[in-house]
């Protein structure tokens, strides 16, 4: 599992333990020394390698300075390229003829990593912030080695490792290993793409974070067991209260989400002409038509609404349902005191009708809760704008599990699930397909459908927000990213869950 911490976790953890009497340079040490020996495990052998290791002022430099040692010592020719003079860099030299210390001036960086095997970045740290500026600017515009590996040492220089903003000349890795946990904007957006792989290292500083990454691993842990000898009933059937006479497809994607996601009943609840539309294109739910006024359900929904309730074993509800007086009064019941002993996905107008989150708004259901807001769903869940959502995710995410005691997911590049509690995880997957209208509505369904198997809410939705980014890679890379429709994803939901599967049954002990 790849650890998280924000910035300030990081400086906490390593102020306490400069307290406890752990010198800055024993920390350097230590973290240069964990790097290195990440490295050195990408290569076959050191000896008789090229390699240009990049040095800024503070405490990364130091890192690289470092590593740039330990290089030497396995053998490798070490360029060692500062941004100003650094005494350590000059000792480091001076006692290696294989280090070859240049203090920048311009082409300089450029012209020594041309024939390198390996590029080392360890110019900026976690105090920095894009815009980059002056000679460490300088230096980046002249890397090329087009063949090398490209390093970057705790975050990729001219990247915001707290917001993930990010340069658009900051450093491109293909592998960055963290010093310690992962910070929180390396995973975030638009930084992610130029971090590469991710990699972490043990400091001794502990866990000073309370998140972690939503990778393979991760996901495959959550996998629900399906035996051999299931039934339909086995895992559940998820209620899905959803569509309206504009927003008819919203139910069918919804309904679609659901039934790839392992659901062994799909029962959609919906005026007429969302199940004749829903109907016309998927042969899998079984309907409940409810009375419809203006387009929407109509107020006394809700007699139907309980006995089919209490039949499922989860409730999706909110996408393209409207906001009139009867999918208010709805979702009124469904997360009021007295609403169905069932675990519920709230989306899309669900979202609406309960904003913005007060004591008295908020889901008080007897069930389990998530809520699966956009950028825009949690602006108004938080009485806040947009912009201000957007430049603090995680927070954002926070703020408004711990305010609606739900398991909250705000979706995005990097969606991030957040429980009550403070506890996060971040989605670190690329998945520029799911950029198209309704693919949130399938990852509602998918989550009730996990939700339906017996996953606890905070596990249905790390599980659930994984397979529907996988998906989204596997639709994109069957189809084109811009091709890609929300229609799309639910077809790709077996291939993600069947590759999490077979990354079990590889794993030790397994049979």
């Amino acid at each position: 599992m790849i650890r998280v911490c924000t910035v300030d976790q990081m400086r906490s953890a390593e102020n306490a333990a400069i307290d406890a009497g752990t010198g800055v340079d024993e920390l350097m040490l230590r973290a240069g020394s964990a790097m290195f020996a990440v490295i050195a495990g990408q290569f076959d052998e050191l000896t008789g390698k090229s390699a240009t290791v990049l040095v800024g002022p503070g405490s990364n430099g130091g890192d690289g300075v470092i590593v740039a040692a330990r290089l030497a010592e396995a053998g490798c020719r070490v360029r060692l390229i500062c941004s100003r003079p650094r005494d350590d860099a000059a000792a480091a030299a001076a006692g290696n003829p294989a280090i070859e210390l240049i203090h920048h001036s311009e082409g300089s960086a450029n012209r020594s990593a041309e024939d390198s095997d390996l590029v080392v970045d360890a110019l900026l740290g976690i105090g920095s912030a894009p815009p980059l500026r002056g000679s460490v600017a300088q230096m980046l515009s002249e890397i090329g080695a087009p063949g090398a590996l490209k390093v970057a040492l705790d975050m990729p220089s001219g990247i915001d490792a707290q917001t993930g903003a990010a340069d658009a000349a900051a450093f491109a890795a293909d592998l960055t290993i963290c010093a310690g946990p992962c910070k929180l904007g390396v995973l975030q957006f638009p930084a992610r793409p130029f971090a590469g792989r991710i990699l972490t290292t043990d400091i001794g500083l502990g866990d000073p974070g309370s998140g972690h990454a939503l990778d393979a691993d991760v996901a495959a842990g959550l996998l629900p067991r399906r035996p051999v000898d299931a039934h339909k009933g086995t895992f559940g059937r998820v209620l899905a209260v959803a569509g309206s006479a504009r927003y008819r497809g919203a139910a069918g994607l919804v309904c679609g989400g659901a039934l790839r996601g392992g659901a062994g009943y799909v029962e959609l609840a919906a005026i007429e002409p969302v199940a004749a539309t829903v109907s016309a294109h998927l042969l899998g739910p079984i309907y409940t038509v409810l009375e419809e006024t203006a387009g929407e359900l109509r107020p006394n929904a809700i007699g139907v609404l309980k006995a089919a309730a209490t039949r499922a074993a989860a409730i999706a509800a909110g996408p393209g349902l409207g906001t009139g007086a009867g999918p208010e009064r709805v979702i009124d019941w469904l997360t009021g005191p007295d609403g169905p002993d069932r675990p519920i996905v709230l989306d899309a107008d669900a979202l609406n009708l309960i904003s913005p989150l007060r004591c008295e708004s908020a889901p008080n259901s007897a069930g389990e809760v998530v809520l699966t807001p956009h950028p825009g769903e949690m602006a108004r869940l938080l009485g806040v704008g947009r912009d201000r959502v957007q430049a603090d995710r995680l927070s954002s995410a926070q703020s408004a599990a711990a305010r609606s005691g739900a398991v909250v997911v705000n979706k995005g590049a990097g969606t991030i699930v957040a429980r009550p509690d403070g506890q996060y995880c971040i989605c670190p997957l690329i998945a520029p397909g799911l950029a198209s209208a309704g693919t949130g509505d399938v990852l509602t369904g998918l989550v009730a459908a996990l939700l339906g198997s017996g996953l606890a809410a905070w596990d249905a939705a790390r599980l659930g927000v994984y397979l529907h980014a996988r998906s989204g890679q596997l639709a994109a890379a069957v189809l084109g990213a811009p091709g890609v429709l929300a229609a799309d994803l639910p077809r790709y939901i077996p291939e993600a869950w069947s590759e999490l599967s077979d990354r079990n049954r590889a794993s030790p002990g397994n049979p």
